[in-house]
């Protein structure tokens, strides 16, 4: 009978202790008033010739589209991720030549069609206290050669919402967006 109160107790102050160091996720936004401004930021924190290649890529060939780079711990070098808005509605563009064109879900479409269209000077950068020195995630969106939309995640992309903040929830959704689809 003691041993079973025994293991009881000690079960018990083990999922006690679990609980007491499970950390909360706390992250900081700053809204960037200008391109400029934000362009000076992300252009810190990649500066290999791969990054200043697609960057380049996307700025001549792109008219209207999303970039999405991904830093993670582990990978040497980013990975990019480009959606184009072409007449058929929103692709997901091929990694390689051997690979097809994606055409993103019809809620991915119709979302990224409005909110494109709808919005323009937003600027923003997150970061979180899960962060490591080498996790970022970079969403630039353009509309007409230029570009209107700009996200850097400094930290792990964020499930929970955040209602007082509609831009930033605009900027999440469509880091999200682009982020289930850099995995097809």
């Amino acid at each position: 009978m003691k041993k079973i109160f025994s293991l009881i107790f000690i079960v018990t102050l083990s999922c006690n202790s679990q609980t007491d160091t499970k950390k909360t996720l706390s992250c900081q936004s700053v809204e960037i008033k200008t391109l400029s401004e934000f362009e000076k930021l992300f252009l810190k924190f990649d500066n290999t010739a791969l990054f200043q290649e697609e960057l380049g890529k996307f700025n001549q060939n792109i008219e209207t589209g999303i970039l999405l780079v991904k830093f993670l711990p582990g990978m040497e070098l980013g990975d990019f991720t480009t959606i184009q808005k072409s007449d058929n509605g929103w692709l997901r563009l091929s990694k390689h030549e051997s690979d097809k064109n994606i055409l993103l879900s019809k809620a991915e479409n119709n979302f990224l069609s409005e909110k494109v269209q709808n919005n323009k000077d937003i600027f923003f950068y997150e970061q979180c206290n899960d962060i490591a020195a080498s996790t970022f995630y970079l969403i630039l969106v353009k509309k007409d050669k230029n570009v209107i939309i700009g996200y850097l995640l400094n930290g792990e992309i964020q499930k929970s919402k955040n209602p007082s903040n509609n831009k930033l929830e605009l900027l999440r959704k469509i880091l999200s967006i682009a982020y289930s689809n850099s995995f097809l």
